[in-house]
C-alpha cells in the first residue's frame, strides 16, 4: 500500500514537471496591405451585389408564379 502511494506521488511529480501543459505561443497578427484589403472589399461588394440581384430575381419569379396560380384558380 505504501509503495502504491509512493508510485502515485512519483507520477504526479513527473507530470507536474512535464511541458505538455504549456500553451503554444499565438501567431503574430499579420496586417494586410491596402491593395489586398481593397481587393477583398471589392470581392465582398461584388458578391453582395450578386446576392441582391439573385434575391430580386427570385422574388420576381415567385410573384409571377403566384399570379399564374391565381389566374389558373379563377
Amino acid at each position: 500500500m505504501m509503495m502504491r502511494i509512493l508510485m502515485m506521488l512519483a507520477w504526479l511529480l513527473v507530470l507536474a514537471g512535464c511541458d505538455a501543459h504549456k500553451v503554444p505561443p499565438t501567431l503574430p497578427k499579420v496586417e494586410a496591405s491596402q491593395p489586398a484589403q481593397d481587393r477583398m472589399f471589392d470581392s465582398q461588394r461584388h458578391a453582395l451585389e450578386q446576392a441582391g440581384q439573385l434575391d430580386d430575381k427570385m422574388q420576381r419569379d415567385a410573384a409571377a408564379q403566384r399570379q399564374a396560380i391565381d389566374r389558373q384558380a379563377q
